[in-house]
């Protein structure tokens, strides 16, 4: 089953209900966004990320979906962005070609996780960030949602924010952990945190 190809049509009215730009919001806050920065969003979806980035910034924004990207396209069509379909574990960018890699809500989706992380890591540069929003599957609410997307085909693959740390570590990234709430978090990955940092303190 084709679940983003079946969801695009009301995707944004769920998430909206479900107060989810609020989170996202709170995300990208823990990261510093400069002005020539380039941006790559994969697991795009319907673009609610780039809703909330300069406009001044160019996007890259990554999805498997045409269908959630034909919306996205609507959401950056005053800004600076490039549309690219392809799956997070073979992207077409080149090596460290972005500034900041956001990955909000998307990595349990991917089919082969570790190879998606390592692409991140690749196409980043030096002293960018790669920016991880994620589930702890310590929570009783994520391993319920990793059964309900299971039932419909999901791979429902999520990382403990110690596990995902320790991967990006292996590469010698500094790694920071922010918890957005009882089941929520965000990982920061770069190889210089100190000037990534956002408005609180991360």
């Amino acid at each position: 089953m084709d679940l983003f190809r079946l969801a695009a049509p009301f995707y944004d009215c769920l998430m909206k209900v479900a107060g989810h730009q609020k989170t996202i919001k709170r995300a990208v806050e823990q990261v510093r966004i400069k002005p020539d920065d380039v941006i790559c969003d994969i697991g795009a979806g319907t673009g609610q990320l780039s809703r909330l980035l300069p406009a001044e910034n160019k996007i890259i924004m990554v999805d498997s979906s045409v269908r959630m990207l034909k919306k996205a396209r609507k959401k950056v069509a005053n800004q600076s962005a490039e549309i690219v379909t392809s799956r997070a574990q073979n992207l077409s960018l080149e090596d460290n070609s972005c500034d900041l890699v956001f990955c909000i809500d998307a990595l349990h989706h991917f089919e082969r996780t570790g190879a998606a992380l390592a692409e991140m890591k690749r196409i980043v540069r030096d002293r960018g960030a790669i920016v991880i929003m994620e589930f702890d599957p310590a929570n009783r609410k994520t391993r319920i949602m990793q059964q309900l997307e299971e039932l419909v085909g999901e791979p429902g693959c999520f990382y403990s924010p110690d596990k995902l740390a320790a991967f990006f570590k292996k590469f010698g990234c500094k790694t920071e952990v922010i918890e957005l709430s009882s089941w929520q978090y965000v990982l920061l990955a770069s190889d210089d945190l100190t000037g990534r940092r956002g408005i609180d303190g991360f």
